[in-house]
């Protein structure tokens, strides 16, 4: 399976939204390209054929805030998403903000840091329909728990708050992707560490990470990003963070290898 667009075929979908002329929204197709000043808005290098390392790579070191390739969840789909953020990007973060269109399931549930992490994935996983002892269900059940333990444990542990209002998990689903969602009121992640310690994982290997004692938010967040077709991140500082996971459901795990990640920053 290749998702594989030429430059041509993505400077096609790019001029779809270009030619509206949004001063907002930027996109270019080519890694040099350099980005105009888009104030508040969006800038999106649309690339194809990138490593996992190098997508990290491009949002740490080359002044990219949203990477964009073709895969299970489909580049103008990603487009499309990111062009109606651009007026707004705050609506990112709003609690009714829906990342799939036509999500066949849409679940919500509140939790705070005594909740039973366990039971609030099973009841999830009961809601959306699968079975989380199913192989296939392991990606999706490990992408929650990482993402709901970080709202609990990690973003209090740097808050002045003793406790925020309660955390969001967000789950949808259409035919083939599930799109994972938590919100949490503390607004304490450091993007470019959390990144930079999956860049550190990618670069060392797990096994590595953990037998140097770097384990943590770092291998956490190279288990998502293992899994994920796309993960979006934002965080208002000390007000509130969201990490939106896409993943790929229902596919072999073989299939996971042909997977063309993205990565996109909305702040």
């Amino acid at each position: 399976m290749s998702f594989t667009l030429s430059h041509q075929a993505r400077e096609i979908i790019a001029h779809e939204y270009l030619i509206k002329n949004d001063l907002a929204f930027e996109c270019k197709t080519k890694h040099n390209s350099s980005f105009r000043d888009v104030s508040n808005g969006i800038n999106v290098l649309f690339e194809d054929g990138l490593t996992n390392e190098q997508v990290i790579e491009a949002i740490l070191y080359h002044d990219v805030a949203n990477l964009i390739q073709n895969s299970f969840w489909s580049a103008d789909a990603k487009m499309a998403l990111l062009y109606s953020l651009a007026p707004e990007k705050m609506s990112f973060y709003k609690e009714d903000f829906r990342i799939l269109v036509k999500p066949k399931v849409n679940q919500m549930v509140k939790f705070n840091a005594k909740s039973n992490r366990l039971e609030l994935i099973q009841d999830i996983f009961i809601k959306l329909g699968i079975n989380i002892k199913a192989t296939r269900a392991l990606p999706i059940q490990q992408t929650m728990d990482e993402l709901v333990m970080n709202a609990q444990i990690n973003a209090p542990k740097n808050s002045r708050l003793t406790y925020g209002r309660d955390s969001v998990l967000i789950a949808e689903m259409d035919e083939k992707l599930i799109a994972i969602t938590v919100i949490d009121y503390y607004g304490t992640m450091d993007i470019k560490k959390f990144l930079k310690r999956i860049e550190g994982c990618l670069k060392l290997g797990r096994a590595e990470v953990i037998n140097y004692g770097q384990g943590g938010a770092g291998l956490g967040g190279s288990i998502i990003y293992n899994h994920c077709d796309t993960i979006m991140l934002g965080c208002l500082g000390l007000r509130k963070t969201r990490v939106t996971s896409v993943i790929p459901y229902n596919i072999k795990e073989d299939k996971y290898d042909s997977i063309q990640k993205s990565i996109c920053i909305i702040n």
